[in-house]
């Protein structure tokens, strides 16, 4: 139990200095940046807010209000989970300090409940802007005088019971199949396993929320529908009725379900933890063979072969990359076709539509974490950047170059989706590609420069190098920035045929102007070692 809890420790402070840097004048331009961010949060915590305050409004009786707050619990229990696989995959296999942790005098249960620990923290962040505006709404609709410390106590308990299922299902696969073969089935499986259930909830969530219509929510209420959804989820249940009917035998048993849940989660743990990092650190016979068998390539090609091997050899990299690119333009075609809201739109000029698809292009780096991740991805292994006899300058040239190629197979995704969608013809549409295509090389080389200025290299767990890395959000602030003062100029303008040819003449020196402070200012992060 000691060393849980000193690992752990050591996890949390891991994650802080990451967040924040150790000092020093970049750390005070990084606050500077979260300061900056703090209206964007506070606008869509608002906006979480009314969603829920205007579901709650109606609820048309007492017995429909007992379950009210399913529709709020349930989709975090669901992100809990799905997130849940792959935080804990990343951190049980596939951290850097795995190997030097095993000869220590540790148990499986200590090293695996002291992550499991760390990534708990981390799904308090995630469950709190999901939770608290849903929360507030409630209690302000039916004030109750305990209902604080009763959600107090239930944000702590609701993730514990979902992440422990997940981390039993992470050993026992990947104490079967975490072979090298197995690994590569297991990449591409966990990618399915995130697609289908990204489509699954947001399928639910517009299903819950179309409308808004009063008969719609009390059918689904009173039919019991949610009820029988939030009764694969037992802890959804028990939360609900000690939220909302103040239930103490409910909080009992997600008490009683959640030490329960941690207690086989670490007896699975000592059963499968060890001989799956064992078995993924073997090496095929038949890889061996194959590893004199490399082809020779010139210097471009092969840092461009470098950063797709270092980007698909790891499956947190790799689900994060191809979730943020091609995931967002299919849920867009599926929930939005045939929808109001693009009826509407279809009804607008061409030249709106036009810019609206060179928005969408152009703002598909700053919404990627794969260019404001592609220094931090390399981790400690940045001294071989360092060390190999290439320019500093080439090798951003060949991140610069990778990253605006995943932008260019994302965009091709969303020009076919929104090419179904809108009326434009082929003409205008691949126009406005080309159009966002150019802006999307400034904001790539934007976000990779941030990366650059703040890379996060003492990651030991992948994701801490993806989802915990504040660059991804301050590349999404500065290329909002960038990107909005053209779409606030096209509004005021009236959005005239003159925009397009504004909006390339804008890109165009943006992208002249961002390259070259990429060139001029990045190579500093290799000379720094």
């Amino acid at each position: 139990m000691k060393g849980a809890l000193a690992l752990w420790s050591v996890y949390l402070k891991s994650n802080f200095r990451s967040l924040w840097g150790r000092g020093g004048k970049r750390e005070r331009v990084r606050l500077v940046l979260f300061l900056l961010l703090l209206p964007s949060i506070a606008s869509f915590l608002t906006m979480i807010y009314m969603f829920y305050a205007k579901i709650f409004q109606l609820l048309p009786s007492q017995e429909v209000f007992r379950s009210g707050l399913i529709l709020a619990l349930l989709p975090a229990v669901t992100i809990v989970f799905f997130f849940g696989l792959f935080y804990l995959l990343s951190a049980f296999f596939f951290a850097q300090d795995t190997e030097r942790l095993l000869p220590l005098p540790l148990s499986a249960r200590e090293i695996v409940g002291g992550r499991f620990a760390a990534v708990l923290v981390n799904e308090y962040l995630t469950l709190l802007p999901l939770l608290l505006p849903a929360l507030i709404a409630w209690a302000r609709l039916f004030p109750q005088p305990f209902f604080w410390p009763q959600a107090l106590l239930v944000f702590l308990l609701l993730p514990v019971v979902p992440l422990a299922v997940c981390g039993m299902i992470v050993l026992v696969v990947m104490r079967f199949v975490n072979l090298p073969r197995g690994r590569d089935f297991w990449r591409v499986a966990g990618i399915l396993i995130s697609v289908a259930a990204a489509f699954g909830v947001q399928f639910l969530t517009m299903k819950l929320q179309r409308g808004f219509r009063q008969e719609e929510l009390s059918g689904l209420l009173i039919a019991g529908r949610l009820k029988m959804l939030a009764g694969y989820c037992p802890p959804v249940l028990q939360a609900n009725d000690f939220l909302a009917g103040g239930s103490l035998l409910a909080f009992a048993e997600l008490l009683l379900f959640s030490v329960l849940a941690v207690t086989l989660f670490l007896w699975v743990a000592k059963r499968f933890f060890l001989a799956g990092v064992v078995g993924g650190t073997e090496m095929s016979k038949s890889r061996k063979k194959r590893l004199p068998r490399q082809k020779r390539r010139s210097v471009l090609p092969a840092l461009l072969w470098r950063e797709t091997a270092l980007l698909v050899r790891n499956p947190v990299f790799l689900t994060n990359g191809l979730l943020n690119l091609f995931l967002p333009p299919v849920l867009l075609f599926f929930v939005l076709r045939g929808s109001a809201e693009i009826q509407a739109a279809a009804a607008l000029p061409g030249e709106i539509l036009e810019l609206v698809v060179v928005g969408f292009i152009a703002a598909l780096p700053a919404l990627s974490v794969l260019p404001a991740t592609s220094i931090s991805r390399e981790g400690k292994q940045f001294w071989l950047s360092r060390l190999i006899p290439v320019s500093p300058q080439l090798q951003v040239c060949a991140k610069l170059l990778a990253s605006s190629l995943a932008t260019l197979a994302g965009g091709m995704v969303f020009l076919v989706a929104l090419g179904a969608m809108l009326p434009l013809s082929p003409l205008r549409l691949l126009g406005a590609f080309a159009i966002g295509l150019v802006g999307s090389v400034g904001v790539c080389a934007l976000s990779v420069l941030v990366d650059a200025l703040w890379p996060n290299l003492e990651w030991t767990d992948p994701q801490k190098a993806m989802k915990g890395n504040v660059t991804s959000l301050y590349a999404m602030l500065l290329g909002a920035l960038y990107l909005g003062l053209p779409a606030f100029l096209a509004y005021r303008a009236g959005w005239g045929a003159a925009c397009l040819p504004l909006a390339l003449s804008y890109f165009v020196l943006g992208d002249l102007l961002w390259v070259w402070l990429l060139f001029k200012r990045a190579p500093g992060t290799w000379r720094e070692g």
